[in-house]
């Protein structure tokens, strides 16, 4: 069965349950999240995020994957400032325990920044980093987010992925979460050479290590490592490619979210999503999809 949902907030007194409220009203069957503000490390006890009363709540609602996004404050490659480090080390076991309490079996994250430090520091700052939260249990995988090359980021490529997980002692709690508009913004042309790059991730990573896709449009060509989402269909990427990898059989149940931007001042708030998952179902024509007043129109 195809899982598609998109990102939804976690907040409010129901917190998880108005997660999965919204996504209900998106008509969606997954759900990514975070778990709590992801600009800060405030976090209410896990007793009051209302898992019980979600999880019923969901498997009414036909919800069947809930899949968690770490905040962007986690920097395990940072190797210039310790006092960061130390703080994304303690801050993510908290979340992986938040992660496992939910009920979620994955964590997406961002793999972090080198500020400066060069690639091959970062990548061995985040290596010491991951070695130290990833222990021999069954808790949740860490899906490493594949990035844009914006700045200084890790995970720009395959290839620092792959060298990454390799050098993870129990990185079998380790999978990719593949952002669509980020592999195209990267240099990775999957609009007329789809087959070729999932060829590449195949041989360096292996395809069974991807748990996750964000389902994003691109604003800008390819490798402009601009990181910048567009609605489905609006973008550089365009709607044939992306139906293309929803429709893929090997990778059937692999959970994909929308993180696509709206129409109206503040850009992510009363999102397109079920026009976008009824438009990626089949279930809605590219010209009706067209006529919804909530894509985003850039100004």
């Amino acid at each position: 069965m195809m899982l598609l949902g998109s990102h939804v907030s976690l907040g409010g007194k129901e917190m998880l349950l108005q997660a999965a409220k919204e996504a209900a009203v998106y008509q969606a069957n997954a759900l990514l999240c975070y778990t709590g503000a992801p600009q800060n490390s405030h976090r209410k006890p896990i007793e009051d995020y209302h898992i019980p009363e979600a999880w019923d709540y969901m498997k009414l609602k036909g919800i069947q994957n809930v899949t968690i996004h770490g905040p962007f404050l986690i920097n395990l490659a940072n190797s210039i400032d310790p006092h960061v480090f130390s703080f994304s080390i303690d801050f993510l076991k908290e979340e992986l325990q938040r992660t496992e309490a939910i009920g979620a079996k994955t964590l997406v994250l961002h793999p972090g920044a080198h500020r400066g430090a060069g690639s091959e520091k970062g990548i061995a700052q985040l290596i010491e980093g991951l070695n130290e939260v990833l222990d021999h249990s069954t808790g949740p995988s860490i899906a490493l987010e594949t990035m844009a090359g914006k700045g200084t980021e890790i995970g720009k490529n395959f290839a620092e992925l792959a060298e990454i997980i390799s050098g993870v002692t129990y990185n079998e709690r380790l999978s990719v979460c593949v952002d669509t508009c980020h592999i195209y913004d990267g240099g990775y042309d999957i609009v007329n050479d789809l087959d070729r790059v999932l060829k590449e991730f195949d041989q360096l990573i292996g395809l069974e290590r991807i748990s996750t896709f964000h389902l994003n449009d691109s604003l800008y060509g390819l490798a402009s490592h601009k990181d910048r989402h567009q609605n489905i269909g609006l973008g550089k990427i365009g709607l044939p490619t992306l139906k293309r990898i929803v429709d893929l059989p090997e990778f059937a149940e692999v959970p994909k979210f929308l993180e696509t931007p709206s129409n109206g001042k503040v850009k992510y708030k009363n999102p397109p999503y079920k026009e976008e998952i009824a438009l990626l179902r089949g279930e809605l024509s590219f010209e009706e999809y067209l006529k919804s007043p909530k894509l985003y129109r850039e100004r």
